[in-house]
C-alpha cells in the first residue's frame, strides 16, 4: 500500500470537507469568494468549525478501526518474543 493509511486519510478528507461547510472566505463584505453552508451557524460565526473538523476526523478513524498494528510477523519473530 505505500505506506499510506487510507482510513486515516479518508477520515481526514471527510473532516476536510465537513470543516469547509462551516468557512466564508472573503476579501471584504461585498466580495464573498465561498460561503459553506453551515458558515451562518454558531460555530460558523465564532470560527469553531476546526474543532468539528477534528473531531469528526478523530471519530471516523476510531470507527473505522484506528492505529492498529498491521505488520505480519513471523513463526521466528513470534517464538523469539
Amino acid at each position: 500500500r505505500g505506506g499510506v493509511e487510507w482510513r486515516a486519510l479518508g477520515a481526514w478528507a471527510l473532516a476536510i470537507v465537513l470543516g469547509f461547510s462551516f468557512t466564508t472566505v472573503a476579501t471584504t463584505a461585498d466580495n464573498v469568494l465561498f460561503t459553506g453552508f453551515l458558515s451562518d451557524s454558531w460555530l460558523g460565526h465564532n470560527g469553531l468549525g476546526w474543532i468539528v473538523t477534528f473531531l469528526v476526523a478523530g471519530g471516523v478513524y476510531a470507527l473505522l478501526g484506528g492505529a492498529r498494528d498491521r505488520r505480519e510477523f513471523s513463526e521466528e519473530a513470534q517464538h523469539a518474543r
